[in-house]
């Protein structure tokens, strides 16, 4: 007899007949409680074990059709909405209905020196006071945001001081999480987010920068891939008929193919909680007391 049905039958004793009866049945429920928690236990390590994959379409805003399109795939792909872009507010609502992770897209400087923001993009010529002008004007303007990942930026994303003005701005903003679309092997997106503790995850692999369908489908087999190899990937399209056409034809068969879709915010959890583990399995063990 477990202590819980023990203390469940011993209690209902004080109250007769009737109570050792109602003392019977919660024991049953308790212990079917019990069960049924062991159950989803054993379900949340399955979904741990098995390979994990992250999707996010990039560059919505600026057509209704593709941008609907991309919002209505199936399971937890994230959006990144360019701002102040003529769909933008749509596709955030849209989304949103559909339940599913907003980012705002901001656009950030490339190694082009001549490059002219777009609404709501931030250059290298811009100060603190700017840089937090411009992103506080973005976050207001686009509802339901989530999280903030970087549109271009090839050199913007390898300047650690204008990047951690964005961090502190993310974290004093309800703690929003940072996706480093990894536009340059030199960013220092992902580091200077977990030096302000910004919950951040990186880009694994682009789908589509070469858009034709058998390129895009040769990508999504090697995020696969990836995510087998290490546990999970992030992979990343944009709203191109072969990429939607590929996402549309093979995101229903990755359960059946033993991966899990999940958020970028699930995504986040998973690398840290792997990494937490890492770290445990390296810290030694501390010595016994000497007797």
């Amino acid at each position: 007899m477990t202590r819980e049905f023990g203390e469940t039958r011993s209690a209902a004793a004080a109250f007769g007949y009737g109570g050792i009866i109602l003392g019977s049945l919660l024991g049953c429920l308790l212990s079917t409680t019990t069960f049924a928690q062991a159950n989803v236990d054993a379900a949340d390590a399955a979904d741990a074990a098995k390979p994990a994959i992250a999707l996010i379409i990039d560059d919505l805003g600026h057509r209704r059709r593709a941008g609907v399109r991309a919002v209505t795939l199936k399971g937890p792909v994230a959006v990144a909405i360019l701002p102040h872009t003529r769909h933008s507010m749509l596709l955030a609502e849209l989304a949103h209905l559909r339940a599913k992770e907003v980012l705002l897209h901001l656009p950030l400087q490339p190694e082009d020196l001549d490059w002219q923001p777009d609404p709501g993009g931030i250059g290298m010529r811009a100060g603190e006071a700017e840089l937090l002008r411009i992103l506080r004007k973005n976050l207001q303007v686009m509802p339901h945001v989530s999280g903030v990942s970087n549109h271009m930026g090839s050199l913007f994303t390898r300047q650690p001081a204008h990047m951690a003005w964005i961090m502190r701005e993310l974290r004093r903003q309800n703690d929003l999480f940072f996706v480093d679309s990894y536009t340059h092997p030199g960013s220092v997106g992902l580091e200077v987010a977990n030096a302000f503790q910004v919950p951040a995850v990186k880009r694994d692999v682009f789908l589509d920068d070469d858009p034709s369908p058998e390129a895009v489908a040769l990508q999504f087999a090697r995020l696969k891939k990836l995510a087998r190899e290490r546990g999970h990937a992030v992979g990343i399209g944009h709203p191109r008929d072969a990429t939607l056409r590929v996402l549309e034809q093979e995101i229903p068969r990755l359960a059946d193919e033993g991966y899990e879709l999940i958020s970028v915010t699930q995504m986040i959890r998973r690398q840290r909680g792997q990494e937490d583990t890492r770290q445990a399995r390296l810290r030694p063990m501390p010595e016994s007391p000497t007797r």
